[in-house]
């Protein structure tokens, strides 16, 4: 046996010692590391019970008065969590009474310090639980953030706070926002502002003057996600706006919100030049119903009728079925045509009213 052999055969066993010794070294970090967090999270189990089951004992009474742990440390976190999570489903005093009880322990300035952080992660960890607090307290810091934060996620969860926390003012603020965003900051920032329900309305309804196409379209989606208007008229001007993108949602936003004074303004939309405005306003008619005004209604019913010439079919079909669905005086119409639409819309009518189909 050379010398080369001799030190290899010698070399082994010793790195095979080291290697065995380095594995059982790194089996018993990882059993350390899974020990402490079963330990971590079989004491955050006992403290969530524990602690939802003071708070629910207590919640509707004037106040509060459970000793909370610091925030800064594992069982504060563990605290927030389990009051914000509450605070989701609960309304009214108790609602109240767990946000105050944050605000008093010290957890709504601890979260708004979070608001500094160096770290982006944790920055926008704190804007989103603040938003969960629903504290009034945490705006300024939030508006701060969603103004000058330099991370387009932290502002965005900002943006999303501020919507669950429902702050009037901040609609203004949020709108500003979402003048020039991405593509992934418009769908968040719409749905914040839809969210916000009939508080965002108002601020809403007063940007559609604005001559910014882009905006309005997107406006009048949040407003029919919302369904609700209350200035109709800023509406109803929209079905006369230059682009036809707009002019549909407009249609959709009035039969969505119910808004029946916008019947006429609807029955002459019905003669824009592009099917699918006309589509729209056919199901805004649809969704509006028969008027009870005799001269409007015969309005209404001449304007079905003459869509169910229509050169498209998606908008014949849409006639159909608003005059199927205008009662009698419908169905009499429909069944004086010979269209395979205007059967199709009787026979569909008719199931739905849970009858038998009739033979025509």
């Amino acid at each position: 046996m050379n010398a080369h052999a001799l030190i290899d055969a010698k070399a082994l066993p010793l790195a095979l010692a080291v290697t065995f010794a380095m594995n059982f070294v790194l089996l018993g970090v990882i059993a350390l590391v899974k020990l402490r967090r079963e330990r971590r999270e079989a004491f955050a189990a006992r403290l969530r019970d524990s602690l939802t089951e003071q708070l629910i004992e207590t919640l509707e009474g004037e106040r509060i008065d459970v000793a909370l742990p610091k925030p800064s440390i594992f069982a504060g976190s563990v605290a927030l969590e389990t009051i914000v999570s509450l605070i989701a489903v609960l309304k009214g005093r108790a609602r109240e009474n767990l946000t105050a009880l944050l605000e008093r322990s010290g957890y709504v300035d601890y979260l708004l310090r979070g608001l500094r952080s160096r770290n982006e992660l944790a920055r926008s960890r704190s804007a989103s639980l603040l938003g969960g607090t629903h504290s009034k307290h945490a705006v300024d810091g939030l508006v701060g953030s969603l103004k000058d934060d330099p991370s387009p996620e932290v502002r965005l969860v900002s943006a999303e706070a501020l919507g669950l926390i429902g702050d009037a003012p901040s609609v203004d603020l949020l709108l500003a926002a979402a003048r020039d965003p991405s593509r992934y900051q418009e769908v968040r920032l719409a749905a914040v502002l839809a969210s916000m329900g009939a508080v965002a309305v108002p601020p809403i309804e007063r940007a559609l003057s604005e001559d910014d196409t882009r905006l309005t379209t997107l406006l009048l989606d949040i407003l029919a996600d919302v369904g609700m208007v209350t200035a109709p008229d800023r509406v109803v001007a929209m079905l006369r706006h230059r682009s036809p993108e707009v002019r549909s949602r407009a249609a959709t936003l009035l039969g969505t919100a119910g808004v029946l004074e916008s019947v006429p303004a609807l029955i002459f939309a019905t003669n824009d030049p592009l099917w699918f405005v006309r589509l729209r306003t056919v199901k805004a008619l649809m969704a509006l119903g028969l008027p009870e005004d005799e001269t409007l209604a015969a309005r209404y019913l001449d304007a079905l009728t003459h869509l169910l010439y229509d050169e498209t079919w998606f908008v014949r079909r849409n006639a159909a079925a608003a005059l199927a669905a205008s009662g009698d005086r419908g169905e009499r119409i429909l069944r004086s045509i010979d269209s395979g639409v205007a059967r199709s819309a009787l026979e569909l009518n008719v199931v739905r009213r849970g009858r038998g189909a009739a033979t025509l």
